[in-house]
């Protein structure tokens, strides 16, 4: 019996995408196979299967929930690491979801409890994709990934709820409910003048609004000058802006449960 037959249905375990089998023996430069958990197939040589040397890519290895996907986009280019892989690759660290769609947050932050990527985005080649259509620049600026502007209070990172605005912007939605307190969002209370003060942080300074004598008052002065200073960056950057972004910005609101 010649070796091509004897290694055809040969199985063998991959280091890191499971098992796989070989379906065509031509020479030891040139098998197929295909892997056993995806049904994924693919041509390697025979030493590189006996090593477990091939990497499956629709294995779901990457964080342990995405996977590179079959495709034009990869993830590094000259042996650097792609602007879009990397935003990619940051997004799926911040959950860890299983088969249930149950998300765990590696670093307890309270941001991200509950939030979730899509099935299309597990794919690096749909994000990617969607990457390209969808990226811009602003001179001087870092872009960031949000997922709360355009839905708010939005979980599920998505093409239809995701869109790339400058760092100043996103860190605009950014919550600190751990340190926040009891007390509504922009609002504390001031042991000294026995008053609820608001306050709006801008550019990491803190500008003072005044003291009330309710945190209900306090807040709703804190809500009219954020919502102003969302429409005024709007404004700012709205040469730049998708159109959709700059109308979700300027329709943004304030809400006391934020």
């Amino acid at each position: 019996m010649s070796k091509k037959i004897e290694r055809i249905g040969e199985i063998n375990e991959s280091k890191k995408c499971g098992p796989m089998v070989i379906l065509e023996y031509n020479n030891t430069g040139n098998i197929k196979i295909k892997f056993l958990e995806t049904e994924t197939v693919q041509n390697t040589s025979y030493i590189n299967f006996k090593k477990g040397m091939v990497r499956d890519p629709m294995c779901k290895n990457i964080v342990g929930i995405g996977c590179l996907g079959i495709g034009e986009y990869k993830p590094t280019t000259n042996g650097k690491m792609n602007r879009y892989y990397r935003i990619w690759n940051h997004m799926l660290d911040r959950c860890v979801i299983n088969l249930n769609r149950d998300c765990t947050v590696r670093d307890k932050s309270r941001t991200y409890r509950d939030v979730v990527v899509c099935e299309e985005w597990l794919n690096f080649q749909n994000f990617a994709k969607w990457y390209e259509k969808n990226y811009y620049e602003i001179p001087n600026k870092t872009m960031h990934l949000d997922k709360d502007i355009l839905i708010k209070n939005n979980k599920i990172y998505c093409s239809t709820h995701c869109s790339f605005v400058p760092s100043n912007i996103n860190n605009l939605f950014v919550k600190s409910n751990k340190i926040r307190g009891v007390y509504p969002i922009g609002t504390c209370f001031n042991k000294i003048k026995n008053k609820y003060e608001s306050k709006l942080k801008i550019k990491g300074k803190t500008t003072h609004l005044g003291l009330y004598n309710t945190p209900e008052e306090a807040f709703e002065v804190y809500k009219y000058a954020k919502e102003r200073y969302i429409k005024a960056m709007a404004d700012k950057y709205k040469e730049w802006l998708p159109q959709n972004v700059y109308e979700a910005l300027y329709s943004y609101q304030v809400d006391i449960t934020d």
